[in-house]
């Protein structure tokens, strides 16, 4: 796989948090889900402005506002 299109494919699961269905399908149906079909199914790790707004009343969190867990 070429390097610039490797680093491009790693920056989304680093930018996104895997959505279980319930936050995303408030916002678009789906018909089923399949965890693993759906590896795409991600919202942003921060919210912000009306998606953030809207990801949120639906139940996403923003894991800028998760409490930090260090591992000893």
């Amino acid at each position: 796989m070429d390097p610039q299109i490797k680093a491009l494919d790693d920056r989304f699961p680093a930018a996104t948090v895997f959505d279980d269905g319930v936050s995303l399908s408030q916002i678009h149906r789906i018909s089923g889900f399949d965890r693993i079909d759906m590896w795409w199914w991600r919202h942003p790790r921060l919210l912000f402005d009306d998606l953030g707004r809207s990801l949120r009343l639906a139940g996403a969190t923003d894991w800028s506002s998760r409490p930090t867990v260090a591992i000893a």
